[in-house]
């Protein structure tokens, strides 16, 4: 391939940069929002939350409760549903284009998920990705995210991590997947639900040995926040099999470097 000169990189900067900052073009604001304590909105998301009519929503019921706690009122404001069905589909092609039409009209919109960062374990880059080959605006709201939380809290090393989502269902799906978690050797973090954290904990340490350490992060940010952390074979002992857990879990795995060699 031809090299790339100072010359022709200073006119691909500048087409890059002249098409993410033309004013003129619509906008689509991927906006992250707190994951639980709503005090953490910024002052960036509260002020597009205001100016913006049109917003898609993971969920209208939580962005409906996030701006009555900033004293935002609906009125006027458009409210759009977007995300997964039962299945784990995302709305329908239908949906997209009607997004699509709305920046047509030369309308910003936003776009934020239930809690957190969206495009992060939701359907939202489809969304995202359809804006951005049609030619307009992709910018960011910046702002919490579970995973990020997660890895300060763990004490772990995060110079290099690897984000996994929620693990499959299936058992050998579940266990496949944390072996090449294992064999990257690098921490890692899941999302898990409080049902089945009981098992996966249990499949972890099948794959990753009674040594490897783990913490567990249960409701960040919010009123009744727990953390704990230690090895995987104490787990069981620090998690009571007769209590119901509830909330949104985040798992942090610790990586240990020697992990690649030890298992190839």
């Amino acid at each position: 391939p031809t090299p790339l000169t100072p010359t022709m990189f200073h006119c691909l900067t500048s087409s890059v940069r002249r098409f993410y900052h033309k004013s003129p073009t619509p906008t689509l604001y991927c906006a992250a929002v707190p994951i639980g304590n709503l005090s953490d909105s910024s002052q960036n998301l509260q002020s597009h939350l205001q100016s913006l009519t049109h917003i898609i929503c993971e969920n209208t019921l939580s962005t409906m409760k996030l701006m009555h706690a900033l004293g935002i009122s609906p009125k006027g404001k458009q409210l759009i549903q977007y995300a997964e069905d039962k299945k784990g589909n995302a709305f329908s092609e239908k949906r997209i284009r009607a997004i699509v039409k709305l920046l047509q009209g030369h309308n910003d919109v936003m776009y934020v998920s239930e809690a957190g960062s969206p495009c992060i374990s939701d359907p939202g880059h489809q969304l995202v990705d359809r804006i951005i080959e049609s030619g307009f605006r992709v910018s960011v709201i910046p702002g919490a995210c579970a995973v990020t939380s997660a890895l300060m809290m763990s004490g772990f090393n995060a110079n290099k991590f690897v984000f996994e989502g929620f693990l499959d269902k299936r058992p050998k799906r579940r266990k496949d997947a944390l072996t090449v978690l294992r064999d990257l050797g690098r921490t890692a973090v899941v999302f898990e639900n409080p049902v089945r954290l009981r098992q996966t904990l249990s499949d972890v340490e099948e794959i990753f040995g009674a040594h490897t350490q783990v913490a567990i992060c249960r409701e960040m940010t919010k009123m009744h926040e727990d953390f704990i952390r230690g090895k995987l074979g104490m787990m069981k002992h620090l998690i009571p099999e007769n209590v119901d857990l509830k909330g949104e879990i985040v798992v942090v795995i610790e990586g240990r470097d020697d992990m690649v060699e030890e298992h190839v």
